[in-house]
Parts: structure tokens; C-alpha cells; sequence
């Protein structure tokens, strides 16, 4: 059941008007690309159904004010990502600035090709595992959940320049521990 934009448009309407049956056809339709990308930032099936409940219920609590300049599963992935960082600050993760002051040009092979040719599904993994939060972020959201530069600048808050080098970054990360930790061996 994908709906179309007006579709969700009216039922954001409808749910605004307090029609709760209304919000559910929203959970159902989003909770799903939510999840995913909670899953794979937290690896953790109960804490990922944790983040997403309570990021409906902030958006369930907020509807009021919610205006549809961004897309809603774009404005729920920035109320998981900002719980996902205060689950972090509890457990004292460090969050990594990576706003970046120029955007390094790249001659390289096309990424999506490289990632879904060269590399099983468990490498993918593995190498992105190892990249700063941020840069998972932008190669999820890019790669894995489909959004462009902008949806990814708005849903994290940087600029469009500043999501193109965090992506360049790590792209060159991501090819040096592939050709490291498998291309040594051939």
C-alpha cells in the first residue's frame, strides 16, 4: 500500500481534524521505511520498535503544527535520528562534527554499481559498520533508502555541499577497506 503524495497530504489533513483512523493509514504506511532505517542504525529489534513508536507518538503529539514543507517520512527520520543521537548521549557515544568546508570532486567508478556488484550483502554491511555515525547515515539514506542529496540535507539538517563530502568521504572509506580486507587476498 504506497501512497501518493496528495494521499498522504489528505491524510494528514484528516488526522490533523482528529481523525485517528487516519493517523493509523499513516503509521502503516510509514512505519515500515521508518523501521528499516532504525534497524540499521541500532541493530536492535525491541530498542528500533522503541525509537519508532515514540517517534509517531512525538509527531502524533506535534500534528497540530506540522506543516508538509517536508515529507513526512523524511520529518520522522529526523524525530528518530534526533532520539537515536539522545539514546547515544546516554550512553555516552560521541557524536562526530562533519560539517566539511569544500566538496572534493570524485572520479570514481559509479557507487551504486560497486556496492551491488562487487560486494556480498554481509561485506556491505560489515564496511559500512565500521564508518562514523554520520557517514552511515548519508550512505543509508543514499544508497539504501533512496533519497537524494537534498532529502538527506534536510533530514539531517547540513547542507546539500556538506552531504556531498560526508558521501565522498566516505565512499573513499568504504573502497579502502574493501580493497584491504578483500582484494588482499587475490
Amino acid at each position: 500500500m504506497s501512497s501518493t503524495a496528495p494521499d498522504l497530504l489528505a491524510q494528514i489533513k484528516r488526522a490533523k481534524e482528529g481523525d485517528t483512523e487516519a493517523f493509523g493509514e499513516l503509521y502503516q504506511e510509514l512505519y515500515s521505511p521508518l523501521f528499516r532505517y532504525v534497524i540499521f542504525k541500532c541493530r536492535d529489534v525491541e530498542k528500533a520498535k522503541d525509537i519508532v513508536s515514540e517517534t509517531f507518538l512525538k509527531w502524533y503529539e506535534s500534528l497540530d503544527r506540522y506543516e508538509a514543507k517536508i515529507k513526512p517520512i523524511n520529518y520522522l527520520i529526523t524525530i528518530a535520528v534526533r532520539l537515536l543521537i539522545n539514546e547515544g548521549k546516554k550512553k555516552g557515544a560521541l557524536q562526530l562534527d562533519l560539517d566539511a568546508e569544500e566538496f572534493i570532486e570524485s572520479g570514481e567508478e559509479s557507487v551504486t554499481e560497486f556496492l551491488n556488484t562487487e560486494l556480498e550483502f554481509g561485506q556491505v554491511k560489515e564496511i559500512i559498520d565500521n564508518l562514523p555515525e554520520g557517514e552511515k547515515d548519508v550512505i543509508y539514506l543514499k544508497y539504501i533508502d533512496d533519497k537524494n542529496n537534498s532529502e538527506i540535507a534536510e533530514i539531517l539538517s547540513k547542507t546539500e555541499g556538506n552531504i556531498r563530502v560526508i558521501e565522498h568521504r566516505a565512499l573513499k572509506k568504504i573502497r579502502k577497506m574493501y580493497d584491504e580486507k578483500y582484494k588482499k587476498d587475490e
